[in-house]
């Protein structure tokens, strides 16, 4: 009988040690269990669950959904993107709503540094991409006017990436960013898609 219950309590306190931790769940719809240390305006910083005596880690609050704590309440920051399409890919909208004269009138896009499309103002292009994180990167029709950026593509759904063309007197700069479903739609709504890509 004293086995027994000796093998209860630690069969119990396995379980709690198993759910005293909080999980973290990204915009991706990975999960991460961790132990919570801080949640700033930019980043929430945590410990892995299972070594809460190592390093401190980080990551950028736009990248979490929510925080389930260990007391089963939870956070939720962003929105996951909901999956669009069946497959073993996943796909990059390209958008450039807004443009600029000159050089700068057509944006020679590029994943992995291979050229994908020519998008030119009022547009949007569709790329299927195999699943990872890939390198986004453009060039205007004489010289690069962006720096790259990093995303991931989840299989069966869709990364929002826009071109904002900035203007600061004769010069301008044309910035990538990441964006959620929800910018993304009402753009989409006032573009032509470019189909050929060229």
């Amino acid at each position: 009988m004293k086995k027994i219950i000796i093998a209860a309590f630690i069969v119990f306190a396995a379980m709690c040690k198993c759910y005293s931790q909080d999980v973290i769940v990204n915009t991706s719809a990975d999960s991460i269990r961790v132990k919570v240390l801080e949640i700033s305006p930019t980043e929430v910083k945590y410990k892995k669950a299972d070594n809460q005596t190592g390093p401190t880690y980080s990551i950028l609050k736009s990248d979490v959904y929510m925080i389930l704590y260990e007391n089963g309440s939870k956070e939720v920051f962003n929105q996951i993107e909901p999956r669009q399409f069946e497959g073993e890919m996943g796909q990059v909208y390209f958008i450039r709503k807004n443009g600029y004269s000159g050089s700068g009138v057509t944006f020679n896009m590029a994943i992995d540094d291979s050229p994908i499309c020519k998008l030119k103002s009022n547009r949007y292009s569709v790329h299927y991409v195999t699943p990872g994180v890939h390198k986004i990167s453009l060039t205007g029709n004489k010289f690069t006017v962006s720096e790259p950026i990093s995303i991931k593509v989840v299989r069966g759904r869709i990364t929002y990436i826009e071109l904002t063309t900035k203007t600061h007197f004769a010069d301008f700069t044309i910035l990538i960013e990441k964006i959620s479903e929800t910018l993304a739609k009402p753009l989409l709504m006032e573009l032509k898609e470019n189909k050929k890509c060229q």
